[in-house]
Formats: structure tokens, C-alpha cells, sequence
């Protein structure tokens, strides 16, 4: 299953939250499942030992006035640096995060820079992100089961690489339980959704794709089901993802990867340029459910943030800089 330990149990990632009016100190600790979001609740019981506060506690001072980045070909279209100033500044942390373009051919350089320099923490967008994973000291179990990772972070001296893609997609769901999934295309965020879906324990996925030798690839190496493109409609799911680039902004957004919907269930869109899309359009009208792809960019970040400082990136405002960005761009 992936993102699973071979014991089966949830991988953890703890994160420590601070109280600035006891100068910073360690008030609680809160341990994350990423294979049960709810262990976010402490529903697990778990025990996690007492070096964790001081990890967390160092981690903010060694990285006070840090550089964040967010790497890729190309990136100034980002709203990465909008998401991550904003959190930095609201919590009072010195830190900036920007975008810088980096070639495929200049990633190794990058990390040279990065090692060096003991930047806080970077995440990492296409085309960069399989080349990427042969370059830290260690990937997280789901990072080498998708074989891409898109953020970086320090860990007892350590560049750790893992993906954040997974949560990002998975936080919108939470709570909800699926008989079928769909997955309308086979990309890398296909990947990304496949691996979130198999560790939400959803028995029975089936990815599509217009050229279908990508989507049977893609369904012998995760253990599930593929069907043609032309037969998608007809296909019983109570969840469809849209995982292809049919309606973002542009050439394609008057276009729809899945032409009708029947019974009930929840359409769930990757794209986020626009945010009510076509595909999600026509879900409502019939009755659906209905997510956008910008809780997946919003999650996907605030999972980074955590892992790179210990602390939640206030949830509220991160999704009002970030509607408030594309409403200028529409």
C-alpha cells in the first residue's frame, strides 16, 4: 500500500505548535498520520518521544531567518511565494520564500547551493521533480513509491525529500468514503491521487487516459483497474477525478473530460485556473458534489510549511490569498 511502513501502521509526522507569548516555547505536540489524517485529533494515542520538542524547537531557531524556495521550469506563474509569505509574516517568522527557474540541467547545482547554504526548506514543481529524488539523503517511503518528490526539508542534518502532493489531495476528502474511484488521466498527479486513494484504503480505482498505454502502465504498477477512454461515462463511480488539463485557463477551458454524469457521487477537479470549471459545472448541475483543485494547492503547501517549521500555516487566510490571487488573474 503505499506510504505504508511494511509493519502496516501509519507513517507519523509529528509537528510541535508554539505559544510566542512563552517566548516560543513548545506548548503541545501534535503527531499527524499521513496514512490517517485523523491522527492529526490524537485519535491514535500515539506516544512520541520527548527529542521531538527539541528537534522542533531548534528547527525554528536554526532556520529564524531562513531562505524558502519554490523551484521549477517555468515558475513565474506561482502562487507559492503568495501562500508561504503570507503564512511567515502572520506567524511572526523571519523567512522569505521566492520562485527561482531551474533547468533540469542546473538541478544539481541548486542543490549544491542549497546543501551549502542550509536554505530552510524548498518545494519543488515539473519539470524537476523525479530528477530531484536521486538528489537528497533520503525519500519517504511514498516519495520512492511515486518516484517524484516536491519538497525538501532538513531532519537532524539530513535533506529529506517527500511529497506533499498526497496530503494536498487527500485533506478534501477526508471524513468521506468512496466505493469507486476514477481517475481521468495519467499523469504525475494521477500518481499522486492513486497513491492517496490506496492509503484512504478506497477498494476498487480505475485511472483512464486518452492514450491508453499510459494509463495501463500506470495501473499494473499500482494494482489497479484500467479501462478505455471511450467507455468512462459508463463506468459506476461515486468519485471522478479530473487529473488531465482539460478545462484550466485558456485554449481548453470550455472543454470537459467526462461528458456525463449519472447517480451521485463527488467530481473532484485537479485544476484550479478557474476554479468552477466546466467538469465541476456540470457535476453540480446533476446533482454532484463537488472539489476544486485549489484545497489540493492550498494542503499540499501547508503540509511543506509544516514539515519545514513545526507550525500549521492558519488555514483561512491561506485560501483567501490564494482565491484573491487568481480572481485577479481571471
Amino acid at each position: 500500500m503505499c506510504g505504508q511502513p511494511a509493519s502496516g501502521r501509519a507513517c507519523i509526522i509529528p509537528h510541535a505548535q508554539f505559544d510566542k507569548s512563552m517566548g516560543g516555547k513548545v506548548v503541545c505536540l501534535v503527531s499527524e498520520g499521513t496514512g490517517n489524517y485523523s491522527a492529526r485529533h490524537a485519535r491514535d494515542g500515539i506516544n512520541l518521544p520527548a527529542k521531538i520538542f527539541e528537534s522542533r524547537r531548534q528547527h525554528m531557531e536554526t532556520h529564524k531567518s531562513g531562505q524558502y524556495f519554490v523551484i521549477g521550469k517555468p515558475i513565474a506563474h506561482s502562487l507559492s511565494p503568495l501562500i508561504h509569505n503570507q503564512a511567515l509574516r502572520e506567524l511572526g517568522l523571519e523567512g522569505t520564500y521566492s520562485a527561482r527557474e531551474v533547468a533540469v540541467e542546473e538541478l544539481a547545482d541548486f542543490f549544491a547551493e542549497f546543501r551549502s547554504a542550509h536554505h530552510a526548506g524548498c518545494n519543488i514543481t515539473l519539470p524537476l521533480k523525479v530528477a530531484a529524488l536521486s538528489l537528497v539523503d533520503e525519500a519517504s517511503q511514498r516519495a520512492q513509491r511515486l518516484g517524484a518528490i516536491n519538497t525538501l526539508y532538513w531532519r537532524e542534518g539530513r535533506l529529506i525529500g517527500e511529497n506533499t502532493d498526497v496530503i494536498g489531495f487527500r485533506v478534501p476528502l477526508e471524513g468521506k468514503n468512496f466505493a469507486h474511484a476514477l481517475i481521468l488521466g495519467a499523469g504525475g498527479v494521477s500518481r499522486a491521487a492513486i497513491c492517496a486513494l490506496q492509503e484512504m484504503q478506497v477498494k476498487k480505482i480505475t485511472i483512464t487516459n486518452r492514450s491508453p498505454e499510459k494509463a495501463q502502465a500506470l495501473a499494473e504498477e499500482f494494482g489497479i483497474g484500467c479501462s478505455p477512454w471511450e467507455e468512462r461515462s459508463g463506468l459506476e463511480a461515486d468519485l471522478v477525478i479530473n487529473a488531465t488539463s482539460l478545462g484550466m485557463k485558456g485554449e481548453r477551458e470550455d472543454m470537459t473530460p467526462y461528458p456525463l454524469f449519472r447517480g451521485t457521487g463527488l467530481a473532484y477537479d485537479i485544476v484550479y485556473t478557474p476554479e468552477k470549471t466546466r467538469f465541476l459545472r456540470e457535476a453540480e448541475a446533476a446533482g454532484w458534489q463537488t472539489q476544486s483543485g485549489v484545497a489540493m494547492f492550498v494542503e499540499q503547501a501547508r503540509a511543506s510549511f509544516r514539515l519545514w517549521t513545526g507550525l500549521e500555516m492558519p488555514k483561512e487566510s491561506a485560501y483567501t490569498v490564494v482565491r484573491t490571487a487568481l480572481a485577479a488573474r481571471s
